[in-house]
């Protein structure tokens, strides 16, 4: 059964290293595909990777390195990285801090697992399926696309989904094609369901026990907020146009988001941030159906909180438009964003912690930007492929086999 891994691994950059390694990530970066120093291609279980530099005047600039992989072996995945591209990360993690490596892969696989951090809630848009799955589906849906362009456009749907079956059958590329695709185990798909029941469950009845506590608490929250400082300031528009030449330069129908913003000041608002974190948890593990917060687009997402709870890093690969992506966000999961971004500094004022902030629209977007860094290199294991397209790919191969009434065999060539 196959599980994913979410993670990045987040490693301070040595100040005076930080052009040099800017200019080789964004070498690489400008040539994705076809780079030698880091064939992500070749690493089998990869479905999306970023390296991205946050610069800033406190911490100085971090580079983190964002990866989405199959399985949950850590390990594993990393023997695939350094086998393929040892000397790139010998050469880009001696530009960090507290590197010592020799350019020994041990070294390196040893610097990297002691810099890992793994989120605090993260979500899978399309859950049970590898790499290798993803892509063979979409072979599967490409052959019977071209299949069917020869045949008659008003046969009976049951004799032309027939004659589908026996084109599949002849073929031996095809043959993983005549076995159901698993979608989980009974207890992967419902067990954290029942643990999210369960959780709302206890979590009313500590509330009502410590009343008083959680009255205090949500006045206290509600002093603060009433008080917080909202940012008002402009967008720098030439920084911005320059992340969105580079979103138009991909030309695919992916993006990728990055954004490290402060936790405020103190132990409340921190804990609250993790406690809300907790919370995304638990929902982002019941959503198998590929969507999140009813928001059909995203591959993989995370968040993190870092640095003893004073900054929140965020990663999101996603389809469509930078714009598309945060409309969606206002428009079916405004709740869920403010209470995730509720306790960063600058965001539009919230009320009760879930309410407001990502609801004034334009506030929201021109934080979004503000904070938002961009992505030197990114990689896609499957750069023209939606999240809804994927989707469609394992249906279409779930209901291939077998019989059906002409209404549903109607349905299924809808797919197409």
């Amino acid at each position: 059964m196959s599980t994913h891994t979410v993670l990045s691994f987040i490693t301070p950059v040595k100040a005076e290293a930080e052009k040099e390694l800017t200019d080789y990530l964004t070498k690489i970066g400008e040539d994705i595909e076809g780079n030698t120093e880091i064939p992500f291609s070749r690493m089998p279980s990869l479905h999306f990777a970023s390296l991205v530099i946050f610069p800033d005047p406190d911490y100085g600039p971090y580079l983190t390195f964002e990866a989405n992989f199959d399985g949950d072996d850590v390990g594993r995945f990393l023997d695939e990285v350094l086998a393929v591209a040892g000397p790139a990360m010998h050469r880009i993690y001696g530009m960090t801090k507290d590197y010592r490596g020799s350019g020994a892969v041990a070294e390196t696989k040893a610097f990297l697992l002691a810099h890992l951090q793994r989120p605090g809630a993260y979500h899978v848009g399309t859950p049970w399926r590898t790499v290798g799955r993803i892509r063979e589906e979409d072979t599967l849906r490409n052959a019977i696309e071209d299949h069917a362009d020869g045949l008659p456009k008003n046969g009976q749907p049951n004799a032309l989904r027939k004659d589908i079956q026996n084109f599949v059958r002849s073929r031996d590329d095809l043959k993983f094609a005549q076995t159901a695709p698993v979608t989980g185990t009974w207890a992967q798909r419902n067990v954290p369901k029942i643990k999210w029941f369960a959780f709302r469950v206890v979590g009313v009845l500590v509330a009502l026990l410590l009343l008083p506590v959680v009255v205090i608490a949500a006045i206290w929250l509600r002093i603060k907020e009433a008080t917080d400082a909202v940012w008002m300031g402009e967008v720098d528009e030439s920084r911005w146009r320059a992340i969105g030449a580079k979103e138009d330069k991909y030309r695919i129908v992916q993006n990728h988001m990055a954004s490290l913003t402060a936790v405020k000041n103190g132990c409340f608002r921190r804990a609250l941030q993790r406690g809300v974190l907790v919370l995304a948890e638990f929902g982002a593990r019941t959503s198998t159906n590929g969507t999140l917060s009813n928001i059909p687009s995203i591959h993989f997402a995370h968040w993190s909180v870092i640095d003893n709870g004073k900054r929140l890093l965020f990663f999101s690969n996603f389809d469509g438009s930078w714009e598309n992506y945060l409309d969606d966000f206002i428009d079916k999961a405004a709740t869920g964003l403010t209470g995730i971004w509720s306790c960063t500094v600058g965001f539009p004022r919230t009320y009760f912690l879930f309410w407001g902030g990502a609801t004034d629209g334009p506030r929201f977007k021109a934080i979004a930007k503000e904070k938002q860094t961009p992505t030197l290199v990114w990689y896609s294991a499957y750069k023209n492929l939606t999240v809804q397209t994927i989707n469609k790919n394992t249906e279409l191969r779930a209901k291939l086999n077998g019989g059906m009434s002409d209404a549903d065999a109607r349905a299924w060539l809808q797919l197409l």
